[in-house]
């Protein structure tokens, strides 16, 4: 009787470890999809306003990733997000890091064509990231399922 206690058990752990491992690429991708969005933005108040960084961090909302600018210093975007506890993919997060090093430097026409440049270059990155989703969600599912159906045949 314990035995078979333990087989579920052991099973639906593995289930649900797969489940959210396949969440968390989720996560990445829609945080990647917000970080083109934030820096859309940053460009768009950079072009027809021309805002100061300060007031542009400030007006931004954006559920999924505003919370890290409550920690920013005066002109620390990359260390607030990382404060934060935020995390992007790997390629994500390094083109985000560039993306934050590079404001505020040179001329308004300097930052537009890195604001682009840097939107261009997460864009393709995200839809890289989206195309590639379904297929890691589903590997992630399935493996975890499959790890505890045969830690079941193993113990049986």
């Amino acid at each position: 009787m314990y035995k078979y206690i333990g087989i579920s058990l052991l099973t639906a752990i593995c289930t649900y470890a797969g489940y959210t491992c396949a969440q968390r690429y989720r996560t990445l991708t829609a945080r990647l999809e917000s970080a083109v969005k934030f820096a859309e933005h940053i460009r768009s108040r950079i072009e027809f306003f021309n805002e100061p960084l300060d007031s542009i961090y400030e007006k931004y909302q954006d559920e999924r990733i505003s919370d890290f600018l409550v920690l920013l210093p005066a002109d620390d975007l990359y260390g607030a997000w990382t404060a934060s506890g935020l995390r992007l993919d790997k390629e994500g997060e390094k083109l985000f890091a560039e993306f934050c090093s590079g404001l505020g430097r040179g001329s308004r026409e300097e930052q537009l064509r890195f604001c682009g440049y840097s939107i261009n270059s997460m864009r393709a990155a995200y839809e890289k990231a989206y195309s590639e989703l379904p297929k890691k969600t589903g590997l992630c599912s399935s493996m975890g399922l499959t790890a505890g159906l045969l830690a079941a045949v193993i113990l049986l």
